[in-house]
């Protein structure tokens, strides 16, 4: 009996795994929600589901302030990565076409994403700045910046971007089935 059990749920296991990754690998477009963006604020609060190679992030905005006020700064480590990451919010953001005009006049507006302080207090960056209001778009660069400098007393617009990976739906399925075996695995042996 207990070797039915365990090939019903290793069956039941593998049809789940299937089921995620044909229903489960197709991403939703990143959603991009703005301060205030009804009232001109177009600084941006956070992009949800933004999707970078292989892997789903959800990004939170900092407006101004330190490098080293961030709470978890750095989620890339290599340029490339950073890059990548800036490359979708510019595609993210350049897609609803928004038309900013009102809220940065003439203000610089970058975006800002962390991926090495090797060589404090310089911290190694993907920059993205804005090189149109209308629509809002971006020019996407590598650069450094001062991790102890205080942007928001530049008379800027800087934002430091934070990615929080997301797991896909096949994983998190997968780790409640695992759980789930675990539990009947102990309630079996009662």
């Amino acid at each position: 009996m207990e070797t039915r059990k365990r090939i019903g749920l290793r069956v039941l296991a593998a049809l789940l795994a299937i089921f995620c990754l044909a229903f489960g690998t197709t991403a939703p477009a990143a959603i991009v929600h703005f301060e205030d963006a009804p009232n001109g604020d177009f600084r941006i609060a956070e992009i949800t589901g933004l999707v970078v190679g292989s892997e789903t992030y959800d990004v939170d905005f900092s407006h101004g302030g330190q490098y080293t006020a961030l709470v978890t700064p750095i989620t890339f480590t290599t340029q490339t990565d950073a890059l990548a990451g800036a490359v979708a919010i510019e595609a993210a953001i350049e897609a609803l076409g928004v038309d900013a005009e009102s809220s940065f006049t003439s203000r610089p507006f970058d975006i800002f994403i962390p991926y090495d302080q090797s060589s404090s207090p310089t911290i190694n960056i993907a920059r993205l700045r804005r090189s149109s209001f209308n629509p809002l778009t971006f020019d996407v660069a590598a650069a450094t910046a001062n991790a102890t400098s205080n942007f928001a007393s530049t008379g800027s617009i800087t934002e430091w971007a934070t990615f929080t990976a997301i797991p896909e739906p096949a994983s998190a399925a997968l780790l409640a089935l695992g759980g789930l075996a675990v539990f009947n695995r102990r309630r079996a042996h009662r």
